[in-house]
C-alpha cells in the first residue's frame, strides 16, 4: 500500500488539509506537542475505516461545525490501482477505483468492509502493521519482560489468547472455590446411608421382594461399576493415543522441515557440481583455444599489427611524396630537376606526370589494402581479448560456485540420514499410535450401556424404596433420615457435576496456554528473520543477525556469538528495537498479505539527543530506497527535516491545526 494524497476538511481540530503524498523517501512531519501531527495518521485510518461507535466514541468533527462539513479523501496505490476512499462524518462514504471512476463500495459499513478486503487487514491489523507509536518502539527495548512480551503479543494478535488465558484461569479457581464452598457444607452421604439402613431394619421385616431387589440392584451396580473401569480404562487409552498422534505429527513437522533444509542443500550440490564441469570445460578450452585464441597468438598478432602499422605509415610517406613531386613538375611547366628532392628527371613533362599517376595509384592501393588488414586485424585482436575476458571471468563465477562442492557434499550426506532418521522416527510413531488406537465407536458404545444400566439401576432402586416403604414402618425417623439422605445425594451430585466443570475448565485454561505459547513460538522466527534482514542491510553486514530470548530480550550477534543488546551503544540499541518494530510490520503485512510500502513512525526518537536521531534518520533514509517506500516521522524537533525528502510542517493557532507542506533535499 502506497499513500497518495490526503485531503480533508473539519477533521478534528483541522480546517482544512491537503498533501500531496506522491513520492518517495522520508517524510517529516513536525510541530509543536498538541498541534496535531499524530491526527494526519487518524484522519487516513478514518477514511479508511470510519470511526469507533458507541458510548465515548471520539468526536472526529471539528468544534463548532456540523458533522456533515467534516470531509476526508484518501487517495491510495495498492496492488497496481489507486483507489479513492471518501468518507462524510455520519452521512456517507465511497471508494473508488480512479482508473476507470468505477465505484467498488457505497456507504459507511459496506466502505469499511470493502477496505478490509482490498487490504486484507482489520482496522487493529491496520494499526498494527503501518503504525508505530513511540511506546511500541520503547517497550520492544525495555527492560521489563512482562512489557516486551505485551506488546510484541499485541501486534503479533495473539495478546488475546494471552488475556483468554487469563479468563480461564480465573473462571477455574472461582469453580474451585464453589467446589470448595459446596464440599465443606456436605454431609458424609455414608453415615446418611448407614443411618437410613438403621432405621429401615427397625421399621421393616424381611419382605422376599426387598431381598430380590436388593440382589438385582447389586448385581446392577456391579455391572454398572465394571462398565465404569472400562469407560475410564478406554479413555486413558482415548488419551495416550491423543498423545502419541500429537508426537507422530510433531516429528512429521520437524521431519517437513529437514525434508526442506535438505532439498535447499541438494540444490546447492547440484549448482556447484555443474559449476565443476564447467570450470573443467573452461579452462580446458582456454589451454586448446585455437587462433588468436591459441597461446602466444595474440603476442605474434601484436607484432604484425606493428608491421601493418608501420607499413601503411611508409605507403602513406611514399604516396604524399609522389604527389608533392607531381605538383612541383605540374608548376614548373618543364623536365629536368625535381623542384622537391633535385633528382634529374628525364622524359618529358607529360611522360613524367603519366608516371606519377601510376606511382601514386599504386601507392594508394598498397594504403587501403594495409588500412584494411590493419583494422581486421585490429577488429580480430579486440574480440579475441573480450572472448578471453568473458572466459576469464566465467571461470572466476564458476570456481567461486564450485568451492563448496566438497563440504555441500558433507553436508548433504548428514541432512541425509537426518531425514532418513526422521522419516523412520515418523514412521515410528504412527505406528504406535495406531497399535493403541481404540475402535471406532468404542466410547459411544460404551457410554449408551452405561446410561442403560444407569436407568434400569435407578428403576430398581425405586422398585427397593417402594417395597422398603411397604415392607417398613413409614416411621417419621425413617421419613427425616430419607429426607437427608436425598437432600445429601442431591449435593453429592451437584458436586460431582462441579468437580467435572473444574476438570473441565483446567483443560481449557490449559489448551489456551498451550496454543499461546505455540504461537508465539512458531512467530518468533519469521520475525526474527526480518528484524536481521532489515539490520543487516543497513548497518552492512555489520550486525547480521538478532534474536529474541524465551523473555523476549533482544540479542544481537557480533561475529559468531549473541549478546544482550545493553552490550551495545545506546545509537545500536535504538537501532535494533527499529528494524524488529519495522520487522513486525513486514512479517505482518507478509502473512496477512497486503502490501507495504509505507511505514508511520509517531515520536519514536523523542528521547534521543541530536546525534542519535541524524545517525537514525540515515538508516531511515536507505530503507526507504528499498523495502520502505514511503517513512513517515513525526516529530515535535525540526533538526530532522534536512535529512528528509519531503517536510510537513504542522502548526495550531486559536484551536486550528495547519499544515505547510514543504519540498526537502
Amino acid at each position: 500500500m502506497r499513500l497518495l494524497r490526503l485531503e480533508a476538511e473539519n477533521f478534528r481540530s483541522f480546517a482544512e488539509v491537503d498533501l500531496d503524498l506522491n513520492a518517495s523517501g522520508v517524510f517529516a512531519i513536525t510541530g509543536v506537542n498538541g498541534a496535531g501531527k499524530s491526527t494526519l495518521f487518524a484522519a487516513i485510518e478514518w477514511a479508511l475505516y470510519g470511526g469507533r461507535g458507541g458510548p465515548g466514541a471520539t468526536r472526529v468533527a471539528r468544534e463548532g461545525v456540523k458533522r456533515e462539513e467534516c470531509q476526508v479523501t484518501l487517495e491510495f496505490e495498492v496492488g497496481g490501482r489507486v483507489l479513492r476512499a471518501t468518507r462524510i462524518d455520519g452521512k456517507d462514504a465511497t471508494l473508488i477505483d480512479v482508473a476507470g471512476e468505477e465505484q467498488l463500495a457505497n456507504g459507511l459499513s459496506s466502505t469499511s468492509r470493502e477496505v478490509a478486503v482490498r487490504l486484507g487487514l482489520t482496522r487493529e491489523m491496520f494499526r498494527g502493521t503501518f503504525y508505530a507509536p513511540q511506546n511500541e518502539v520503547e517497550a520492544l527495548a525495555d527492560k521489563d519482560p512482562r512489557k516486551r512480551k505485551d506488546q510484541l503479543e499485541r501486534l503479533l494478535g495473539i495478546r488475546h489468547l494471552r488475556r483468554a488465558v487469563e479468563l480461564a484461569e480465573l473462571d477455574a479457581r472461582e469453580q474451585g472455590l464453589v467446589l470448595e464452598g459446596l464440599r465443606s457444607e456436605a454431609p458424609d452421604v455414608d453415615e446418611l446411608k448407614a443411618e437410613v439402613k438403621q432405621r429401615e431394619k427397625e421399621a421393616r421385616d424381611a419382605a422376599p421382594a426387598v431381598k430380590r431387589l436388593k440382589k438385582e440392584i447389586a448385581a446392577g451396580e456391579t455391572r454398572l461399576k465394571k462398565t465404569n473401569a472400562d469407560i475410564d480404562k478406554l479413555a486413558a487409552q482415548v488419551g495416550k493415543h491423543a498423545s502419541r498422534q500429537l508426537e507422530a505429527e510433531r516429528a512429521e513437522g520437524d521431519f517437513k522441515v529437514k525434508k526442506e533444509g535438505l532439498e535447499g542443500r541438494e540444490e546447492q550440490l547440484r549448482t556447484a557440481v555443474a559449476a565443476k564441469v564447467e570450470l573443467t570445460e573452461l579452462e580446458a578450452a582456454l589451454r586448446g583455444s585455437a587462433g588468436l585464441d591459441a597461446p602466444g597468438a595474440l603476442e605474434a598478432a601484436d607484432d604484425r599489427l606493428g608491421e601493418l602499422r608501420d607499413q601503411r605509415a611508409e605507403a602513406k610517406a611514399e604516396l604524399a611524396h609522389s604527389e608533392r613531386h607531381r605538383e612541383a613538375l605540374v608548376g614548373e611547366g618543364e623536365s629536368g630537376v625535381c623542384p622537391t628532392c633535385h633528382q634529374e628527371l628525364s622524359g618529358t613533362v607529360e611522360e613524367l606526370i603519366a608516371d606519377f599517376d601510376k606511382a601514386i595509384a599504386a601507392a594508394r592501393r598498397r594504403h587501403d589494402e594495409l588500412d584494411r588488414e590493419l583494422v581486421a586485424l585490429e577488429t580480430a585482436i579486440k574480440a579475441a581479448l573480450e572472448q578471453r575476458e568473458e572466459i576469464t571471468r566465467r571461470i572466476a563465477v564458476a570456481r567461486e560456485q564450485a568451492a563448496g562442492a566438497e563440504l555441500l557434499e558433507k553436508q548433504v550426506k548428514a541432512q541425509s540420514k537426518e531425514v532418513e532418521q526422521a522419516a523412520k522416527e515418523v514412521e515410528k510413531l504412527r505406528k504406535s499410535a495406531d497399535k493403541i488406537a481404540p475402535e471406532p465407536g468404542a466410547q459411544e458404545e460404551m457410554s449408551a450401556e452405561r446410561d442403560r444400566l444407569s436407568e434400569v439401576l435407578d428403576v430398581a432402586r425405586e422398585a427397593l424404596e417402594e417395597a422398603n416403604r411397604k415392607a417398613s414402618a413409614e416411621s417419621e425417623a425413617v421419613a427425616a433420615a430419607r429426607s437427608r439422605l436425598k437432600d445429601a445425594s442431591k449435593l453429592k451430585k451437584r458436586i460431582d457435576s462441579e468437580r467435572r466443570e473444574l476438570e473441565l475448565r483446567a483443560a481449557v485454561a490449559g489448551a489456551l496456554e498451550e496454543y499461546r505459547e505455540e504461537a508465539s513460538r512458531r512467530a518468533r522466527p519469521m520475525v526474527e528473520a526480518e528484524a536481521s534482514r532489515l539490520l543487516r542491510q543497513i548497518t552492512e553486514a555489520a550486525y547480521p543477525r538478532v534474536r529474541l530470548t524465551e523473555d523476549y530480550f533482544l540479542e544481537i550477534a557480533e561475529g559468531r556469538d549473541f549478546y544482550l543488546s545493553k552490550r551495545f551503544s545506546g545509537g545500536e540499541q535504538d537501532l535494533a528495537a527499529l528494524c524488529l518494530r519495522l520487522a513486525l510490520a513486514r512479517t505482518l503485512a507478509e502473512q496477512r498479505g497486503t502490501e507495504q510500502s509505507f511505514v508511520i513512525l509517531d515520536e519514536v526518537f523523542g528521547s534521543q539527543d541530536v546525534g542519535r536521531r541524524r545517525m537514525l534518520m540515515e538508516q531511515l533514509i536507505e530503507l526507504s530506497r528499498g523495502e520502505f517506500q514511503q517513512i513517515f516521522v513525526i516529530s515535535h524537533t525540526d533538526d530532522i527535516v534536512d535529512q528528509c525528502s519531503l517536510h510537513i510542517a504542522v502548526t495550531r493557532e486559536n484551536g486550528i491545526s495547519r499544515v505547510d507542506e514543504r519540498a526537502g533535499y
